[in-house]
């Protein structure tokens, strides 16, 4: 893992276990710490907090505090970050479909696959949820479709087998999805039924 990496996980990890301890006055819990890393300037570890929120229970006060965040943020790939929380915790359809409209297309995905972050994935998390809402959202399947001819390596990889995937219960919506990218089955390796 390289050095700056470790520091952020380490920075995350300490925060954690800092707040964990009991003090006189309190105990803060970690959602409470990802809470205050989400907040962070440095965007490792804010993207970090954000990730790591999308899969923890959210009291009121947090999910409160996660959608003022949203709301004032002014960064778009933040912005698209804190919906894809809010989406996968509240599962509310404003979220979604700001999180659907904030993903970038094109050659701008290359902004999330470099995404600075101590989440450990083969891929973004938000490529994983943008792919999910694919096999009921046409817009999200465009989308995923348009970094296609942009990817390489193992983001290529991923979105071949995550466009296979849909394929197999839409298979039409992601020829159509294809076509209106300009790119061809063959192009992804995949065969569409």
């Amino acid at each position: 893992m390289p050095r700056m990496k470790r520091r952020h996980a380490f920075a995350i990890a300490l925060v954690c276990v800092a707040c964990s301890m009991p003090t006189v006055n309190s105990r803060p819990s970690v959602r409470a710490c990802l809470l205050d890393s989400s907040e962070s300037v440095d965007d490792a570890e804010a993207y970090s907090a954000i990730f790591l929120l999308a899969h923890v229970a959210l009291d009121e006060d947090a999910a409160t505090h996660l959608v003022a965040a949203f709301r004032r943020a002014k960064d778009p790939l933040r912005k698209l970050a804190l919906a894809y929380a809010l989406d996968a915790r509240l599962q509310f359809v404003e979220y979604r479909d700001a999180f659907v409209a904030l993903y970038p297309t094109g050659r701008a995905q290359t902004a999330i696959w470099s995404m600075k972050t101590d989440y450990v994935g083969v891929t973004s998390p938000l490529q994983t949820h943008l792919a999910q809402l694919a096999n009921n959202d046409d817009r999200a399947l465009d989308k995923l479709v348009s970094g296609v001819p942009f990817a390489d390596g193992s983001n290529a990889e991923s979105l071949a087998d995550k466009i296979q995937a849909i394929s197999r219960h839409r298979p039409q919506a992601v020829k159509e999805a294809l076509r209106r990218a300009g790119v061809s089955p063959a192009r992804l390796g995949i065969t569409i039924e």
